[in-house]
């Protein structure tokens, strides 16, 4: 009779024990999963920046079909902006893009891709490398200058409701 008493109040101490474990056990998996998606949008941000200065480097304006996200600048370099947001495609943030060219458009000149994501993250307990704010930028040159646009300045989207010109921590980065 004895080990049955045993046995029911160790049922209860294991019931304890997993209450006291669960919380941090599910910590450890939001974080895990956390800092995944920060480091594939990471990724997704290099290589998306990359895919789009290359696009306004041989002046393939078509290369995308966005025209409903906010922008501003010349419509060209703004497409570019659009087709960095796009193939950055960040899971779980907020993206900004700016295009900027040094001079007129002509061979040889530089255009600069800059994306900007903002981590929001699934718990939002993880504390995230710089604040949760991811920035790449690529520099290329200009190959072909058959179209000919006149920037009259940067040309930034956004893919959120805030304002294009708007990312965390401005464009002095950039």
């Amino acid at each position: 009779m004895s080990v049955r008493r045993r046995e029911h109040r160790d049922r209860g101490a294991a019931a304890v024990e997993f209450a006291l474990v669960v919380p941090v056990l599910l910590l450890l998996v939001f974080g895990i999963i956390d800092f995944g998606l920060f480091f594939s949008d990471s990724l997704s941000a290099r290589q998306g920046v990359r895919e789009a200065a290359r696009q306004g480097a041989v002046e393939n304006w078509s290369a995308t079909s966005c025209s409903g996200r906010p922008g501003s600048g010349d419509a060209n370099l703004r497409r570019i902006a659009c087709l960095g947001i796009d193939r950055t495609g960040a899971v779980a943030g907020d993206v900004y893009a700016r295009v900027e060219t040094t001079r007129a458009w002509t061979e040889g000149d530089d255009v600069t891709v800059c994306v900007v994501v903002r981590e929001n993250g699934v718990t939002g307990f993880t504390p995230l490398p710089g604040d949760g704010v991811l920035r790449s930028a690529v520099t290329m040159r200009i190959e072909t200058d058959t179209t000919r646009p006149r920037p009259n300045g940067p040309a930034m989207a956004s893919d959120s409701g805030l304002s294009p010109s708007s990312p965390p921590g401005g464009w002095g980065w950039c």
